[in-house]
């Protein structure tokens, strides 16, 4: 016999499945201490991930949340390019509201479905996600900056900096490097 109630929400979820690299991230081999003299190895990982993020790109899709612990090694030593968990398709034509931040950062999807441009590690942030937050915390109603992958590679810039200096051994010494580095 069918039941003609709704009232129980269907629950949808979305699993994700990422390849396991055992080799450990880009976090890890800046945390170590000797990344920063070997300039060949900094240079073949800027390659690996301006290549796979011209890749990306190419199929519309920012990933907003770069940072060294989202970077994997294969087995090859190649940088690859992981958690797309805030990633989301260029070519929408819909605007983002605060309404879809707040969705979006308290786990709920968007009225559109869409995730939003002003989440994300803020520490490798970029300017207009920044400037985004800031319109959050205000209270504004709408976001100022649509998050393009310019955004993806400013934040790429900064993970160059960081591999290019010695370990930083706490967040305060980083934040004050990378403020200075805006």
């Amino acid at each position: 016999k069918k039941s003609t109630s709704s009232s129980t929400p269907k629950i949808r979820k979305l699993y994700i499945q990422m390849e396991y690299y055992k080799n450990g991230t880009l976090d890890d081999m800046i945390q170590r201490g000797d990344l920063y003299k070997n300039k060949a190895l900094i240079w073949r990982i800027l390659s690996n991930l301006l290549n796979g993020l011209q890749y990306v790109h190419k199929l519309n899709i920012v990933h907003r949340d770069l940072k060294p612990s989202n970077i994997f090694f294969d087995d090859e030593g190649t940088a690859k390019i992981g958690d797309f968990g805030l990633g989301y398709f260029i070519n929408r034509e819909t605007s983002v509201s605060i309404d879809d931040i707040e969705a979006a950062e308290n786990g709920k999807e968007s009225k559109d479905g869409q995730y939003t441009s002003a989440i994300g590690t803020l520490l490798y942030a970029p300017p207009e996600q920044l400037a985004n937050r800031k319109a959050l915390k205000e209270n504004k109603r709408e976001i100022p900056n649509r998050i393009t992958p310019k955004a993806d590679v400013f934040c790429v810039g900064l993970m160059l900096y960081e591999m290019l200096l010695p370990p930083m051994r706490t967040f305060s010494e980083k934040h004050v490097r990378f403020e200075e580095a805006r």
